[in-house]
């Protein structure tokens, strides 16, 4: 998930599709939807957060026919100081 994470942030405000996440990760759509899943019912169960908190937005993509994910760049902006002040 972290992966998904840094490559959301690292594209702020822009829509990355499905196939286009899977290609940046080198995993196939099926470990993405898995690796999402995985995460959305920990967000929801252990941390109790709703779907509407989560730090992406998820969506169908009419024009790409498939699902798209985009993150806002004020939280790409606080993964990355996160990301930043990690490594240190």
């Amino acid at each position: 998930m972290q992966k998904v994470l840094d490559t959301l942030a690292g594209r702020p405000d822009q829509t990355v599709t499905m196939d286009e996440l899977a290609t940046a990760l080198g995993l196939d759509n099926d470990n993405v939807a898995g690796v999402l899943g995985a995460f959305g019912r920990r967000w929801k169960n252990r941390y109790r957060q709703g779907e509407g908190n989560l730090p992406y937005r998820a969506f169908t993509s009419s024009s790409a026919g498939m699902r798209a994910f985009s993150m806002s760049g004020p939280v790409a902006s606080v993964f990355a100081r996160a990301r930043h002040d990690q490594t240190r």
